[in-house]
């Protein structure tokens, strides 16, 4: 597959996240507040605060990581933060790298600063190319290092 293909794979994939947080709710468009009382179907995250891996069908190696603040109500749309890595990284690696100094218990990170401010975050992996494993922290220490 090309890489013009998984472009839009990727960005397929994200709009339907978005979709499929949004669920049920979302109002008409037209500016009119949205129903108090809004039932979700059976396949939403309940309402609140809630951290899960999701796979997408018949891509096993294309799962993501996503949170979802207090403040999420089923129904009702919410801000969404895609959170990608570049080539040769993978879901963990981006969450550290976007810490800062590469910790995970930081207020900085952005999951905790988009959480915070009441978004979702999702960290999606890539797929398996040949060579997609290379680029760890340590194997890019000894490479600018050698």
């Amino acid at each position: 597959m090309d890489r013009g293909a998984r472009r839009v794979l990727v960005t397929l994939a994200a709009v339907c996240l978005s979709q499929w947080l949004i669920g049920c709710g979302g109002g008409s468009g037209d500016g009119a507040a949205p129903p108090a009382v809004v039932a979700c179907p059976a396949t939403a995250l309940p309402s609140g605060a809630a951290s899960t891996t999701l796979a997408i069908a018949a891509w096993p190696d294309r799962d993501y990581d996503l949170m979802l603040p207090a403040s999420y109500r089923c129904g009702q749309p919410i801000a969404v933060a895609i959170v990608f890595h570049g080539g040769g990284g993978n879901k963990a690696n981006i969450r550290q790298t976007a810490c800062p100094g590469g910790d995970l218990a930081s207020a900085g990170c952005i999951d905790r600063t988009a959480l915070a401010a009441g978004m979702a975050v999702v960290f999606p992996n890539g797929t398996k190319v040949p060579g997609s494993d290379a680029l760890t922290p340590a194997a890019a220490t000894t490479a600018t290092t050698a």
